[in-house]
């Protein structure tokens, strides 16, 4: 007759088992999650450094062209100024007038032609951001994006 083993025996070898190869299983849990919290945060980063504010800010007639974008940027973002970095700014206004004959509106004020003038700010620059966090697998992160925006600043409509 043959005996059966231990109980005490087989959950000792299972023990040993899992010393064995369970960290390996432990690690590749580990590694997933890594992951997906580091590309999380590249999807988060990606889309606030790419989006700019709606409207421009007040006093941006005065304020140095890196820091009108930088307030673009971070305006509604969770991202931390001290780790962004803007480089080839460029700050330009463009105008754009139309005459129309025949106006409709015109036409109501007793006059046939119409002038529809819009001013633009256009801003456009490079931006880098340090995203190196605690749980990065292959170190330092950094992003670099190229951002484009452009503001109405100013519309006219003359009648003449």
């Amino acid at each position: 007759m043959s005996e059966k083993p231990r109980r005490g025996r087989a959950e000792g070898q299972s023990m040993v088992e899992f010393a064995l190869g369970g960290w390996f299983v432990i690690m590749f849990i580990f590694a997933i999650l890594a992951a997906g919290i580091t590309m999380w945060e590249k999807t988060t980063v990606d889309y606030q450094l790419t989006t700019m504010a709606d409207e421009l800010p007040d006093g941006w007639q005065s304020m140095d062209k890196t820091a009108l974008v930088k307030k673009l940027i971070l305006d509604g973002s969770t991202l931390d100024e001290s780790r962004l970095t803007v480089t080839d700014v460029s700050v330009e206004t463009e105008t754009k007038t139309e005459v129309k004959e025949d106006d409709p509106v015109a036409i109501q004020l007793g006059s046939s032609s119409a002038t529809h003038e819009e001013k633009w700010l256009n801003v456009s620059a490079k931006v880098t951001y340090d995203a190196t966090s605690p749980v990065a697998i292959f170190g330092k992160t950094i992003y670099t994006r190229k951002v484009d925006g452009s503001y109405l600043t100013e519309r006219r409509y003359e009648v003449f």
